[in-house]
């Protein structure tokens, strides 16, 4: 299915009407429907940069903002967009056990 199917929408990042490549550092966040359900919202953090954990992107009044960073391919927004690795929510608390798949040009698969 397309991830365009999902509701997808931007969250978080200087540009919401799509990304930039360059600079290759500037983050994103967006949420889509659970590909599994379709009744909850999976929220994905990306950036240009290498997948891996505790990357610190901004400030907030209790502290650094952390989050888990995906790598981000593409550069038509929600139509041609992939995300490595594997998005897991298996053993999460959603309702529907969770959903462990892939977005890769813009296709969700799991």
């Amino acid at each position: 299915m397309k991830l365009d199917d999902l509701s997808p929408r931007y969250m978080s990042g200087p540009d919401p009407r799509g990304w930039n490549p360059d600079p290759p550092r500037t983050w994103h966040e967006i949420a889509f429907l659970c590909p599994r359900c379709r009744k909850h919202e999976i929220s994905v953090a990306f950036w240009g940069g290498p997948p891996r954990d505790a990357v610190q992107v901004g400030e907030a009044e209790y502290g650094p903002v952390i989050k888990r960073m995906w790598h981000r391919d593409g550069t038509q927004g929600f139509l041609d967009l992939t995300l490595t690795p594997s998005i897991n929510r298996t053993g999460s608390n959603d309702k529907c056990g969770g959903w462990h798949g892939r977005i890769t040009n813009g296709e969700v698969a799991p």
